[in-house]
C-alpha cells in the first residue's frame, strides 16, 4: 500500500519533471500533455484500503494532487481547473449528504483546507466577472480587496454581516494611505501597495476601519445576530479620525461619535463597541484630530433571537439603510456561528465520569452538538438566503462579495488560508463557505456573478 508520504513525494516529482516540460508550450510534451499525465497521475496514485472511507479518502487524496499541479504550474490551469471544480463540487455533495459525527467534522475540516489552498486561484478567477466573490480566511483582507476593486467600479455601501463590528482601529493612517495610492496607480505600484495593505491591516477585526480609511465608505451598515447583543440604530453620523494618544491598546485611527452633530444624542452603548464619543476626548487631542472620515452608519439585528423571524421588520430596515444600487456586500461565515459566543455550539462537553466510560460520553455528547449545530447553520442560512433575495428583488445588487472563513488555520500553505484566530468553528468553516457559494450563485446567477462553483 502507497503510504502518503510516498503519495505525495511521487506527485511532487512527476509535478517538477512537468513544470520543467510545460515551459515549451511548442513541444510535443507541451503543457497540455503534461497536464493531461498529470491529471492521469493524480487519479490512478492513491492508497486503497478496504475501511469505510475508502472511496471518500481516495477522491481527498486525487483532489489534493491536482490542486497541488494547479497552484505550481499555472499552465495547467486550462486543464486542470475544470476537473478540480467538479472534484470540489462532487466531494462537497457527498459530505453534505452525511449527518455531521466525529469522523464528517474532521473530514469537513480537511476539506477546508484544500478550499483554502484554491482561494487566491479563485479569486483571480472571479475578478474577471461583473461580480466578483472574493475570499480569505482572515477578515482584514476584505479592505485590501475592497480599495483594489475600488479603482475598477463603483463600490457603494458597505453592507457587513458579522457577529463582531470589526471596527477597531488602525495604527499609522498616513503609511496605509500611501499603499492606497499605490493601488490606485495599477501598474507594478499596485503589487506594491498591496503588499503594504497586508502590513498597514493586518489585525482581523479592523476590516471596516481599513474600508472607511482606504474606500472612503459613506454608509456603512452592519447586520448581525441576536447574540452579538449590539443595539440597533439607523444611519447615525460617525466618523473616523486619527486621535493621537499613546494609551491606545488598539490603533489611533479611531471610530468617534459627536453628539453635536446628531442632534445632541448619544449613541445606545454596550460592552464591546469600540467607538469613543469626542466629548472624552479632551480639547488638546480634538485640535490634532486628522484624516477624518465621515460616513452614516446603521446596526441591524437580522437574526433575531425569539424563535419567530419578524422578517419583514429586517427587510424594511435593510432597504431603509441600503439604497437602490450598487453595495458591498461582506459576509463573516463566523455571522451563522461563532465559537466565542452564545451562537449554539459548544465543542468541549464536561462529564464527571473517568476512563474510557468518559470518553465514550464525551464523543457521544460531541457528536450531538454537532447535529444540533449542523440544524441551527442551516436554519439560518435560510433566512439569509430569504434576506439577500429580498434585497435583489428591490434592485439592491452587491457590486463585489467578500467572503472570510474566520476559522482557526495558524499554520496554512498560502497566506488566504491563514487565520489566527477561531470564530467559525473549524468543524464548521467549509461546509459554511460551500453553502454559501452555492446560495450566492442560485440568487446572482443572471447579474454575472463569478461565486467560484
Amino acid at each position: 500500500m502507497t503510504t502518503r508520504r510516498d503519495f505525495l513525494t511521487l506527485a511532487a516529482a512527476v509535478l517538477a519533471d512537468a513544470g520543467v516540460q510545460s515551459c515549451c508550450p511548442t513541444c510535443p510534451t507541451g503543457p497540455g500533455v503534461r497536464a493531461a499525465e498529470m491529471k492521469q497521475y493524480c487519479v490512478t496514485a492513491v492508497q486503497t484500503d478496504p475501511l469505510w472511507g475508502a472511496a471518500l479518502r481516495k477522491q481527498f487524496q486525487g483532489l489534493e494532487c491536482m490542486i497541488g499541479a494547479l497552484n505550481s504550474v499555472p499552465q495547467f490551469q486550462k486543464v486542470l481547473g475544470p476537473e478540480v471544480r467538479t472534484r470540489f463540487l462532487k466531494l462537497n455533495k457527498e459530505l453534505a449528504s452525511y449527518s455531521f459525527s466525529r469522523t464528517i467534522a474532521e473530514s469537513w475540516r480537511l476539506f477546508y483546507e484544500l478550499t483554502s489552498r484554491v482561494h487566491e486561484y479563485r479569486n483571480e478567477q472571479s475578478r474577471k466577472s461583473k461580480i466578483p466573490v472574493l475570499a480569505y480566511n482572515g477578515h482584514q483582507h476584505a479592505a485590501r480587496m475592497w480599495i483594489d476593486e475600488s479603482r475598477r467600479r463603483k463600490l457603494g455601501p458597505l453592507v457587513h454581516f458579522d457577529t463582531h463590528d470589526d471596527m477597531r482601529g488602525l495604527n499609522h493612517p498616513d503609511r496605509i494611505l500611501k499603499a492606497v495610492k499605490l493601488v490606485r496607480g495599477g501598474g507594478k505600484g499596485r503589487v506594491k501597495g498591496l503588499e503594504g495593505l497586508v502590513s498597514g491591516v493586518h489585525d482581523h477585526a479592523t476590516p471596516v476601519s481599513g474600508g472607511v480609511l482606504g474606500v472612503d465608505f459613506k454608509d456603512v451598515v452592519w447586520c448581525f445576530p441576536y447574540w452579538a447583543y449590539a443595539s440597533e440604530f439607523g444611519r447615525r453620523p460617525m466618523f473616523y479620525a486619527n486621535v493621537p494618544d499613546k494609551k491606545s491598546s488598539y490603533g489611533t485611527f479611531r471610530l468617534l461619535h459627536d453628539k453635536g452633530e446628531d442632534r445632541g444624542r448619544l449613541l445606545p452603548t454596550y460592552s464591546t463597541m469600540p467607538w469613543l464619543e469626542t466629548s472624552t476626548v479632551k480639547d488638546q487631542g480634538l485640535k490634532k484630530l486628522t484624516h477624518r472620515r465621515p460616513f452614516r452608519m446603521s446596526l441591524i439585528k437580522t437574526y433575531p433571537s425569539n424563535g419567530v423571524l419578524r422578517e419583514n421588520e429586517r427587510w424594511e430596515a435593510m432597504l431603509r439603510a441600503v439604497p437602490a444600487g450598487p453595495f458591498v456586500l461582506d459576509i463573516d461565515c463566523d455571522y451563522f456561528m461563532s465559537i466565542d459566543s452564545n451562537s449554539g455550539f459548544n465543542r468541549n462537553p464536561d462529564h464527571k465520569n473517568t476512563g474510557s466510560r468518559k470518553r465514550q460520553l464525551a464523543v457521544d455528547e460531541y457528536e450531538k452538538r454537532l447535529k444540533k449545530a449542523q440544524n441551527l447553520v442551516d436554519r439560518r442560512m435560510r433566512s439569509f438566503g430569504r434576506l439577500i433575495v429580498k434585497l435583489r428583488d428591490h434592485k439592491r445588487i452587491p457590486s463585489i462579495i467578500t467572503i472570510a472563513d474566520s476559522t482557526y488555520m495558524p499554520f496554512a500553505s498560502t497566506l488566504a488560508g491563514k487565520g489566527y484566530w477561531e470564530y467559525t468553528p473549524y468543524e464548521f468553516a467549509a461546509y459554511i463557505h460551500w453553502k454559501l457559494r452555492m446560495m450566492l450563485a442560485d440568487t446572482y446567477g443572471r447579474y454575472g456573478i463569478g461565486a467560484g462553483v
